[in-house]
């Protein structure tokens, strides 16, 4: 058997821009899901027999959603953004996808069973919230079934966290600016639904 370099795979799979588009809104799609509790758009980046390997989650994706609608319901910010990326291509239905993920979330004192539910036991003042930073990467099986990509199987590789207390002032608001909303009420829903979507 002849070993075929990362590289010659990507080169072959060059040739699939469609595809590649489709996956990462795939991944876009999870972020947006988790990011705006919306697990309708959360279930569309998954096939219904996925796995999560999230850490403190390992199982089925319909048990993921609710690990993440319990955790996140103290949580009055998260934001997920996507890096690196990279789309490799073992067949016309079954890709390896490599994307790197920067994940911001605001954790108050009243939220820290949901912190100790992601990190363990967490140190320093039990009264104060905390924004966690977690450097990440999404090691994924993405295949394609019905002419649709989503991911089979997720694994969560953690490369380094971060918290950072939060001073008692908490938020600076500007009267005028919108805020992000963690549900229907979200300035991107809104406009969705003016535009017909």
């Amino acid at each position: 058997m002849r070993a075929v370099s990362a590289f010659s795979v990507v080169e072959k799979g060059s040739r699939r821009p469609p595809d590649r588009a489709e996956i990462y809104d795939v991944m876009c799609r999870y972020c947006r899901g988790v990011d705006r509790l919306d697990f309708e758009t959360l279930r569309s980046a998954y096939h219904e027999d996925a796995i999560d390997n999230h850490g403190p989650y390992n199982g089925t994706a319909e048990g993921f959603y609710e690990w993440v609608r319990n955790r996140h319901k103290t949580i009055p910010f998260s934001q997920h953004l996507l890096g690196n990326m990279l789309i490799e291509f073992s067949g016309p239905d079954d890709a390896v996808v490599e994307t790197y993920n920067i994940t911001f979330q605001r954790y108050p004192a009243d939220a820290r069973p949901s912190l100790e539910a992601l990190l363990g036991d967490v140190p320093g003042d039990k009264d104060t919230a905390v924004d966690l930073i977690v450097n990440a990467r999404y090691v994924d099986h993405v295949t394609r079934r019905n002419g649709e990509w989503r991911i089979q199987t997720r694994n969560v590789a953690l490369d380094s966290t971060n918290m950072i207390e939060v001073p008692k002032a908490g938020f600076v608001t500007v009267d005028d600016q919108i805020r992000g909303q963690r549900d229907g009420g979200d300035i991107l829903y809104t406009l969705r639904a003016q535009l017909g979507l």
